[in-house]
């Protein structure tokens, strides 16, 4: 119930009150992996980026496939303009999933802001590339 709940007030915005559902949660769950990655959601989104961090590594140290939380952790690098350690990051989730749009999209941007603008170019058009293929016909058939 309390994990369900912090994801609800964390959808309404509610910052606060879902954190406190969610550490609640985990004192009972400590080894919940989702709850990890949950509460590291919650962390960023309130621009927590060390606890976020915490969050995260927490969440692959029990669950080390977990695609999303490398996913994660590489944007909160990003945000922190740790432009490297979210590459390698973002590295993690490609060899997990290689059409994973977001660490595409983040290698890109870690490149641009590295200055390395032709890696960036790379990347950003390899994201671009997938979104066109992946994304629904919108044709207007005669």
């Amino acid at each position: 119930m309390l994990y369900a709940r912090a994801r609800v007030k964390l959808d309404l915005g509610q910052l606060d009150a879902a954190q406190q559902d969610m550490q609640a949660y985990l004192k009972a769950r400590p080894l919940d992996a989702s709850a990890h990655f949950g509460l590291g959601h919650i962390y960023l989104q309130g621009l927590q980026f060390d606890k976020a961090a915490e969050e995260f590594r927490q969440c692959l140290t029990i669950q080390p496939q977990q695609t999303e939380g490398y996913y994660e952790l590489g944007q909160t690098e990003l945000e922190q303009d740790q432009f490297q350690a979210a590459i390698e990051q973002f590295q993690k989730t490609l060899a997990r999933d290689p059409q994973h749009g977001g660490a595409l999209a983040g290698m890109g941007i870690a490149y641009f802001k590295l200055k390395q603008y032709q890696q960036a170019e790379e990347w950003l058009v390899k994201a671009t590339s997938l979104r066109r293929t992946t994304s629904p016909d919108t044709t207007i058939l005669g």
